[in-house]
């Protein structure tokens, strides 16, 4: 990974929003930096939520986010990792104070939405507010951008075979307008960062779209993507609870990087030719890399690059999603699920 920082010497003391498994991983990555969450704010403060402060001995604990930020003991920066249906009430909560977030994905917002709240934004505060997906920063991205900054990328296919229809069951019909936004812009975020820093941008008033009006039958969305001055396909296929992996491909003329599952990227440079049974057997040559798993992967940098660049503003992020990225990923899935 491009080097945000070995270390981080300041002390850092942190508020955090949300007392689930998530914050769980946040506070394992807090703790190895030796900062101190100082802050929570939780729905109510049940037995388990109390057990929670105990155990990562937090010593306030608030009911109001507005009140936690604005009682003393004063915190750096805030760590919102609530539940999908209050992270836009806590995105404005947030603008409103200027305080520096990280907040997790996914913000069920439009794009319109976004740049609404983007209007209300303070000189200098857009780069205090960092949208946390974590696939930016897995181990293996800054060698993906590398190559692909060598070869001659001819396309870019991803294969989402989402699982739309549990995520309904789980958190309710409310969900259904807002499926692309809650799970497929995980993906769209990692092919958007990817291209980015590749030195390519994704024209997104150029598309072809098969989408369907139900978005639990099949899509496909085609967009044109701009990079050394020609244009290449970028085809996002949805098929949602087809029993497969997802499959992100990045194709240039020599090599094929392959992200399925995400976790791991394979390239493919060569084919061996095998004789069996007096048949030519085509067997493709790879190389395998992993992300690494000492912590929810990604969190570990993706923290490092948030304090570096929105709390300290000692360097300038490449990995991060700010607002403004947000606002074209969102187009795009606006596109798939019309």
């Amino acid at each position: 990974m491009e080097k945000i920082s070995s270390k981080i010497d300041k002390n850092i003391k942190l508020g955090i929003v949300g007392s689930g498994n998530i914050s769980e991983d946040y506070i394992k990555v807090i703790k190895f930096y030796n900062h101190k969450v100082l802050k929570i704010v939780t729905k109510t403060k049940s037995k388990q939520n109390i057990i929670f402060c105990k155990k990562n001995r937090i010593k306030h604990h608030y009911l109001s986010f507005n009140k936690a930020i604005n009682s003393y003991p004063k915190v750096d920066a805030w760590i919102i990792c609530s539940t999908w249906n209050t992270l836009k009430k806590n995105l404005s909560i947030a603008i409103k104070n200027n305080i520096s977030i990280l907040i997790e994905k996914s913000i069920i917002v439009t794009s319109k939405d976004l740049l609404k709240l983007k209007s209300k934004l303070k000189p200098n505060q857009l780069n205090r507010i960092s949208i946390a997906y974590n696939r930016n920063y897995y181990d293996f991205i800054p060698y993906l951008i590398k190559e692909i900054k060598k070869e001659s990328l001819e396309a870019i296919y991803a294969y989402l075979p989402e699982s739309y229809q549990s995520i309904i069951n789980k958190k309710g019909l409310k969900i259904k307008n807002h499926l692309t936004k809650y799970m497929t812009s995980h993906w769209i975020t990692l092919i958007y960062n990817v291209l980015k820093n590749s030195n390519a941008k994704i024209n997104l008033n150029k598309k072809f779209n098969y989408s369907k009006k139900n978005i639990l039958s099949s899509n496909l969305v085609a967009f044109d993507v701009n990079i050394k001055n020609k244009k290449i396909p970028l085809i996002i296929n949805i098929l949602p609870n087809n029993p497969m992996n997802i499959n992100i491909s990045f194709y240039s003329k020599k090599k094929t990087f392959v992200l399925s599952p995400v976790e791991k990227l394979k390239v493919y440079e060569k084919i061996k030719i095998i004789k069996k049974n007096n048949q030519n057997v085509y067997i493709p040559l790879s190389k395998s890399l992993d992300v690494n798993k000492t912590f929810k992967p990604g969190f570990k940098l993706m923290y490092r690059d948030f304090i570096n660049s929105c709390v300290l503003k000692n360097k300038k992020s490449n990995y991060m999603t700010k607002l403004n990225d947000l606002i074209d990923i969102y187009k795009i899935c606006e596109t798939i699920q019309k």
